[in-house]
């Protein structure tokens, strides 16, 4: 079996650390040869693409990093465009290839267009209603007719591809029926692969790891610690978080305990932007922001003793499954998660792993920290137990090999 894998995202980015590369070492075995295609950030390539093709080259996988063009606006868009095809229409030839498996949109249309003219099977790893989500980040605005017809294109676009795929790939539960719905295409062909953690690679919080990494962190021994995990943008509740700590240091100010927030971000900037805009005076020196590289990651959550997962709820959401709901779980920390988001309602009350509010209105948040000493005493070893079941890479990678045994023994059409 010979597999192409193109992804737009980047093999050095934090998101190919954490949700590429693990599946990619995971699937490759004697029986397959896999060959990947992505788009990586000069900087990061410069610095440690040698060390990652080393690495790739040891387990018999051929990469071919493409560098986004920085420069001449759509005109450098269309030529990143331009280049994966070249380099994608080359492999499957010289190479052979009978399976690709392209991650999200971008990388589907080039998958579309080698099914048509190479007959190769075609899994679409669909990630999640990418032309909504755009809109729901900010990217594309409605209001404006060039965003306009890129969304109409590409939600076109979206049906016409799941359409002509092998097989597809989806986050959630909840988006399979609409699926459905956009493309009429039957249930046996999409399959479920949640964002999972490796549990190996997240461990569990102990008392030792707690104080350890609190003390590093100059946070007193008898304070709760209230943890962010991830991206900041205006899909990402980081205001509704610093309303709760604020509440939570209010509540807890006559208290020998002390509130504090960590925030673990790439995007220092808007976190501490936001600190300013939102939190009192008084809770501003308790809130620390930090980055933190995949290896870091398990060390600063064994800080918490609960992440908050605040996103706002639209459309595309259903279709979401958040990495840091997998990465917490595997660790034992509770979540307080607002509804509607993808599957994260039944995922914690699965694991009994935290509390689902209604929306992060000021009422809701009050009334939240009325049942924090509960979410506070959740036993965290049956926590990781129970999602360990359902959300751990090994059930992932799994999942995958089913997929590509099903497509590869599949009948042509």
């Amino acid at each position: 079996m010979k597999i192409l894998y193109i992804t737009y995202d980047g093999l050095l980015d934090p998101l190919g650390s954490s949700q590429i590369l693990p599946y990619l070492y995971g699937i490759n075995d004697p029986s397959k040869a896999i060959f990947v295609i992505s788009f990586e950030k000069s900087k990061l390539y410069k610095k440690f693409h040698k060390k990652l093709n080393n690495e790739l080259q040891e387990k018999n996988i051929y990469w071919k990093p493409l560098l986004f063009s920085n420069q001449f606006g759509l005109i450098g868009k269309l030529w990143d465009f331009l280049k994966i095809y070249i380099f994608s229409i080359r492999i499957t030839v010289n190479k052979k290839i009978n399976i690709v498996h392209a991650r999200g949109h971008v990388a589907a249309q080039v998958a579309g267009f080698l099914k048509l003219f190479f007959k190769v099977k075609f899994i679409f790893d669909f990630r999640g209603l990418w032309a909504d989500e755009r809109v729901d980040k900010g990217g594309w605005n409605l209001n404006n007719i060039f965003d306009k017809l890129q969304y109409r294109y590409f939600k076109n676009k979206e049906k016409q591809l799941l359409m002509r795929c092998d097989h597809t790939i989806v986050l959630t539960k909840k988006v399979v029926s609409e699926i459905c719905k956009i493309s009429k295409i039957e249930f046996d062909k999409i399959t479920v692969i949640p964002c999972c953690a490796d549990f190996d690679h997240f461990t569990i919080q102990t008392e030792e790891k707690k104080l350890n990494i609190r003390q590093q962190l100059k946070i007193p021994k008898n304070s709760i610690v209230i943890g962010y995990l991830g991206s900041i943008g205006q899909m990402y509740l980081i205001n509704d978080y610093l309303k709760f700590l604020d509440l939570l240091h209010y509540e807890y100010r006559k208290s020998k305990q002390h509130i504090y927030g960590l925030i673990i971000t790439n995007d220092l900037f808007n976190a501490k932007n936001a600190i300013n805009q939102v939190a009192s005076d008084e809770l501003k020196e308790n809130i620390l922001v930090s980055t933190a590289s995949r290896n870091e990651v398990p060390k600063f959550l064994h800080s918490l003793d609960v992440l908050i997962s605040f996103i706002s709820v639209t459309y595309a959401r259903q279709a979401a499954s958040p990495t840091k709901i997998a990465e917490s779980f595997a660790t034992g920390i509770p979540i307080i998660s607002n509804a509607g988001v993808g599957d994260v309602d039944d995922q914690l009350l699965s694991v009994h792993g935290g509390l689902i509010i209604e929306d992060t209105s000021i009422k809701n948040l009050q009334e939240t920290i009325i049942d924090l000493n509960d979410v506070l005493n959740l036993d965290r070893m049956n926590i990781r137990a129970k999602a360990k079941e359902f959300l751990s890479l090994d059930i992932a990678i799994q999942r995958y090999k089913d997929v590509y045994s099903k497509v590869n023994f599949r009948k042509n059409d």
